[in-house]
């Protein structure tokens, strides 16, 4: 589960926005920790952010899916599990930055490259490396705690009509609590009623991992 979520934090880092594009659609093919897809639709000058991946996961000769999406509609943001079918919300803070804002001048251009035939800027930001065009990253190459994660877009489509749907809660998804925010919540909590949410917490997680290996275990 690590995995997936170093997996999910990297990519949602990976977009950026160029001033003259109100809205696009990219469609990115993922290698390295897990394989996947990922999908990003941008509307109305990065309003409205949607984020929806799918990640194939492998226990010997068995395969899974994993599919998430994250979404950014005005002041909220939306996590959303699409096998539990739930969701769980967040009000963003004033100084939220949306994901695409990324100002690469600042870094090393080591080179050009096509990719989807056009022309992108190749530069070096640590040990990653993004191939951007217009603002819009097409590709990246990132080391995350010695994993390599390759992202190359596979589809890109820019100014388009994008349906709401595509920023909605699916129909029938129940909302749910975040698990964390009562354990790092700011206001006071007493010791015994925190290290009571962290136990209930932890033995959650250690119930999913003993799952896991019992899985795979069996292949």
């Amino acid at each position: 589960m690590k995995k997936i979520l170093v997996l999910i934090v990297c990519i949602i880092s990976i977009t950026v926005y160029a001033e003259d594009i109100h809205s696009f659609y990219a469609k990115y093919n993922i290698e390295g920790m897990n394989s996947g897809v990922l999908e990003i639709y941008v509307k109305d000058n990065g309003e409205k952010e949607a984020y929806y991946s799918t990640v194939e996961l492998s226990y010997g000769k068995y395969k899974d899916y994993v599919r998430t999406g994250l979404i950014k509609n005005k002041d909220m943001l939306y996590t959303v599990n699409f096998k539990n079918k739930t969701y769980f919300n967040e009000k963003l803070e004033s100084d939220y930055v949306p994901t695409y804002e990324f100002d690469f001048s600042k870094y090393e251009k080591v080179g050009e490259e096509k990719v989807l035939d056009v022309n992108t800027e190749v530069y070096k930001v640590g040990n990653s490396y993004y191939w951007v065009y217009e603002g819009l990253i097409l590709k990246s190459l990132q080391i995350i705690n010695n994993n390599k994660i390759k992202t190359v877009a596979i589809e890109f489509k820019r100014n388009l009509d994008i349906p709401d749907e595509k920023f909605d809660i699916p129909e029938g998804f129940i909302l749910v609590d975040n698990p964390l925010n009562k354990l790092f919540k700011k206001e006071e909590t007493k010791d015994e009623e925190l290290e009571k949410e962290f136990k209930k917490f932890k033995k959650e997680i250690e119930k999913e991992f003993e799952e896991f290996e019992e899985f795979k275990n069996n292949f």
